[in-house]
C-alpha cells in the first residue's frame, strides 16, 4: 500500500487522535474524520453545534428552578440531554487519555466512538427541542407565573456542579500534555457533573403559620427618630442576610425628616441586584406599620422612568427617601431614571386614565337604571379620584405631600373643579342624582380637555 492509500484509509475512519485540533473538537463532542472536519460543511456543523449548546446552557435558566407544573417535563427532557451530553465525554476522552496515560491498547476504540456520537446526536435533539419549546412557550412569563421561588443560598448540588467543572475544565487542557493528570482530573470532573446534573426532588415543608399573642394590631403614635433606628437595624439585617454584593441601595421612602407624620409607617426600599426575587414584607410591629420592598435593579429604573398613570402617586416616593445604605453611589441611576420620566411623553398614560373613567362612568350609569344608590355612591367615588389623576397627569404633576391643595393648584383644571369633587367624595351633603350629574358634567369636561391634547380614546374600528 503506498503513502498516500494510507492517507486515504486515514481520512475516512473515525479515530482517536492525539493532535489539538482533535482535543479542540472533543470539548464541542464532534469526533469526525480530518477530512471532514477540515471542510468548510464540518467547520460550519461544529460551530453551530457550539452555538447550540451555548443557547441551550443560557435556556435553562428560565425554568432550572421553576416549580409550575407545565414546565416539569420539559425540563426532565434537558435533564436527560445533558446527561447524555455529558456520558459522550466520558465514552470519547477516558479511552483516549488512558491510552496515552498507560500505554493500553483500548478494545473496540472505534465502536466507543460510534455510541459516543449516538449519544452527541440524542443529547443534540433533545436539548435543541426543549430549548425551542422554552423560549416559544415561556421565555417572556414572569416568575410568579412560573413559581419560580425567592433567593436562597445555593444548595450543595449547586456546589457539586461548579466543582464538577472546575475539575473537568483543567482535564480537557492537560489531556495532550500530562494525560495522567487529565484522566484523573476528569474521572473526578466527570463524577461530579453527573451527580450536579441528576435532578433530585426537593421536599418544601408545610409553611407555619404562628401568632405572638403578645403582640398588638393598634396603631400607634411613633416619633421619626424610633422609625429611624428601625430603619437602620432593619438595614443590617437585610445586609447580613443577602450580602453587600448584592444590595445596591437600601432607603426610607415617602417619609420626611421634617414635619413625619406619626401614624405613617416605616417603608424601606431595597434595590437588589437583577435576578434576586424577594417577596415583599409587610406586617405590624408594635404598633408601627413596616413594609419592606424590595426591587430588582432593571425593574425599579423602568418604573422610575416611565410616565404611566401612576405616575403622580409615585413619582415623589423616589425622590423623598432617607439613605441607609448606598453601593457605589448607585442612586445617581435613579436620580436620571426619574429626570427621564418629567420629559416622557405623556399620550397612553393620560389616554389610560381617561379610559378608566369612562369605566366608572359606564358602571355609575348602571347603577342607575337599578336604581342601586350604594354602587351610585361608590362609583362617584371612584370617578372623584380619577378626576384628581387625570388633572394632575394632564398638568404633569406628582404628588409632593397634600393632593387635596396641590390639585387645585394646578393652571389647567375644570372650571368648577372644587365644587364638584366635594359633590362626588360627599364633603358637601347632596342627593345621589345630584352626584350623578356632577360627574357625568366633570367627566364631559375632562374628555374634552384631553381632545383638546390630540389624545382620542375612541377609534372608529374594531381593533384586535
Amino acid at each position: 500500500m503506498t503513502r498516500y492509500d494510507e492517507r486515504h484509509v486515514r481520512a475516512l475512519r473515525f479515530h482517536i487522535g492525539s493532535n489539538r485540533s482533535q482535543s479542540s473538537c472533543a470539548v464541542f463532542g464532534l469526533r469526525f474524520h480530518e477530512r471532514f472536519t477540515g471542510t468548510t460543511v464540518g467547520s460550519a456543523a461544529s460551530f453551530a453545534f457550539g452555538l447550540g449548546m451555548l443557547e441551550a446552557f443560557g435556556v435553562y435558566p428560565i425554568i432550572g428552578t421553576a416549580r409550575a407544573p407545565s414546565v416539569q417535563a420539559t425540563r426532565i427532557v434537558m435533564h436527560i440531554g445533558y446527561l447524555l451530553l455529558a456520558i459522550q465525554f466520558v465514552f470519547l476522552l477516558v479511552p483516549e487519555t488512558t491510552h496515552r496515560a498507560f500505554s493500553v491498547q483500548i478494545p473496540f476504540s472505534q465502536s466507543l466512538e460510534w455510541i459516543a456520537l449516538a449519544t452527541l446526536l440524542l443529547s443534540g435533539y433533545l436539548l435543541g427541542g426543549a430549548t425551542w419549546v422554552v423560549w416559544d412557550r415561556w421565555r417572556q412569563t414572569s416568575a410568579v407565573v412560573l413559581e419560580i421561588p425567592t433567593w436562597t443560598r445555593p444548595s450543595l448540588q449547586s456546589w457539586v456542579l461548579v466543582l464538577g467543572f472546575a475539575f473537568a475544565t483543567p482535564g480537557f487542557i492537560l489531556n495532550s500534555i500530562l494525560p495522567s493528570v487529565s484522566l484523573v482530573l476528569f474521572s473526578v470532573g466527570a463524577v461530579l457533573l453527573l451527580v450536579g446534573i441528576l435532578p433530585r426532588k426537593t421536599k418544601e415543608g408545610p409553611r407555619v403559620q404562628t401568632t405572638d399573642t403578645s403582640t398588638t394590631s393598634e396603631l400607634r403614635k411613633t416619633a421619626y427618630a424610633e422609625k429611624s433606628s428601625l430603619g437602620k437595624r432593619a438595614c443590617e439585617l437585610i445586609l447580613q442576610k443577602y450580602g453587600r454584593r448584592r444590595v445596591f441601595a437600601v432607603c426610607m421612602w415617602g417619609d420626611e425628616t421634617e414635619n413625619s407624620q406619626p401614624y405613617y409607617g416605616l417603608n424601606l426600599l431595597v434595590v437588589v441586584r437583577d435576578g434576586l426575587r424577594i417577596p415583599a414584607q409587610h406586617y405590624l410591629l408594635n404598633g408601627l406599620e413596616v413594609s419592606v420592598y424590595y426591587w430588582e435593579e432593571i425593574s425599579i429604573l423602568h418604573q422610575a422612568r416611565t410616565f404611566t398613570e401612576e405616575w403622580p402617586w409615585s413619582s415623589n416616593n423616589y425622590r423623598t427617601r432617607i439613605v441607609l445604605h448606598e453601593k457605589n453611589g448607585w442612586l445617581r441611576k435613579l436620580d436620571a431614571a426619574v429626570q427621564k420620566s418629567e420629559s416622557a411623553d405623556p399620550t397612553d398614560a393620560v389616554r389610560e386614565s381617561a379610559l378608566l373613567l369612562v369605566g366608572h362612568l359606564g358602571k355609575l350609569r348602571d347603577a342607575q337604571l337599578t336604581n342601586n344608590t350604594v354602587e351610585m355612591k361608590a362609583e362617584c367615588w371612584r370617578i372623584a379620584w380619577g378626576a384628581i389623576e387625570l388633572t394632575l397627569l394632564l398638568n404633569r404633576r406628582y404628588v409632593r405631600r397634600d393632593y387635596w391643595k396641590e390639585v387645585f393648584e394646578c393652571p389647567l383644571q375644570t372650571p368648577d373643579l372644587r365644587n364638584e369633587l366635594e359633590l362626588l367624595l360627599e364633603l358637601t351633603p347632596s342627593s345621589t342624582e345630584r352626584m350623578a350629574k356632577a360627574a357625568e358634567k366633570l367627566s364631559a369636561q375632562l374628555f374634552e380637555m384631553v381632545g383638546t391634547r390630540g389624545i382620542s380614546v375612541a377609534s372608529s374600528e374594531l381593533k384586535v
